[in-house]
C-alpha cells in the first residue's frame, strides 16, 4: 500500500524489538497513522462530501483495514482487554 512508510516502520521496529510481532505491530501502526491523515485531510473516492466530515466514517474505514490487513482484532474495549492481558514483549 505505503511501501516506504512501512519500510521505515520495518527498519524501525527490527532494532527495537527484532520480531516478526513487532514488525507487523510497527507497520500497522504505520498504515493507520497513514490513513488517519489521508481520510481527515477529505481524501476519499466513494464520498460525494469530504470524509473528513464524518469522523466515525474514518475510523471504521481505518479499523477495517488494519483487522483485515493484519488480522488484529480491535473491537474489544481496553476493560474487555486487562482481565487477561499479560506482557509479551514482541509487540
Amino acid at each position: 500500500m505505503w511501501p516506504s512508510s512501512r519500510e521505515f516502520a520495518s527498519l524501525s521496529a527490527e532494532v527495537t524489538h527484532n520480531h516478526p510481532e513487532g514488525i507487523k505491530g510497527a507497520m500497522a501502526t504505520a498504515d493507520a497513522i497513514f490513513l488517519c491523515r489521508f481520510y481527515f485531510r477529505g481524501y476519499c473516492r466513494e464520498y460525494e462530501q469530504p470524509i473528513k466530515d464524518n469522523p466515525w466514517e474514518c475510523k471504521r474505514r481505518i479499523k477495517d483495514y488494519i483487522e483485515k490487513a493484519y488480522g488484529y482484532n480491535l473491537s474489544q474495549t481496553l476493560d474487555e482487554i486487562r482481565p487477561n492481558y499479560r506482557f509479551n514483549e514482541t509487540c
